[in-house]
């Protein structure tokens, strides 16, 4: 390395990136038939800061309290989140269109935190440096349906939802 400022910068993403990192597939998926909660199938492998952790596997995981009801045809990520002390958290994103304000807006990717009247535009929720991203849960409502985290299940009917496993951060762009 130069030591130029652009190659400090470059080595500070890539020392980002390897310090914070989920290790083994966690397998994220729905608990049970006709279940508001989620599950992993075994003990997930992580890292925050370098130093490595496990998370034994999860069993009707609830979604973290405090969520919106998600309105009808709209598109909305979960992120399943954990930190250093193993507590598990969902991180909710603002779905397109809805009107944020400074208490509101997530900071998320394409999201403006703390913008009043700033309109969310579906990317995926802000996480903090100290957890890391061990899924993504995409839930995706019709025209007639709204989605509850933590009382409406997971296979409701008006429910598109699909479970995707990360590497410990979001992808740069929607899947």
């Amino acid at each position: 390395m130069s030591g130029s400022l652009k190659d400090v910068k470059h080595q500070a993403v890539l020392d980002n990136g390897l310090a914070n990192a989920v290790l083994t597939k966690c397998t994220l998926a729905i608990n049970a038939g006709s279940a508001a909660t989620f599950k992993t199938t075994g003990t997930t492998t992580f890292k925050i800061a370098g130093v490595m952790y496990t998370k034994a596997a999860l069993s009707a995981n609830a979604f973290t309290a405090g969520h919106y009801v998600q309105p009808v045809s709209t598109t909305v990520y979960y992120a399943v989140t954990v930190d250093a002390g193993g507590t598990i958290r969902t991180r909710q994103s603002d779905y397109a269109g809805r009107l944020l304000d400074a208490a509101t807006a997530t900071g998320g990717i394409g999201n403006a935190a703390g913008k009043m009247g700033a309109v969310g535009d579906g990317g995926y929720p802000a996480i903090p440096s100290t957890e890391v991203v061990l899924g993504l849960i995409k839930i995706v409502t019709d025209a007639s349906t709204t989605f509850t985290a933590g009382t409406t299940a997971l296979d409701a009917a008006g429910l598109t939802v699909t479970f995707t496993d990360m590497p410990g951060s979001l992808p740069a762009t929607a899947i």
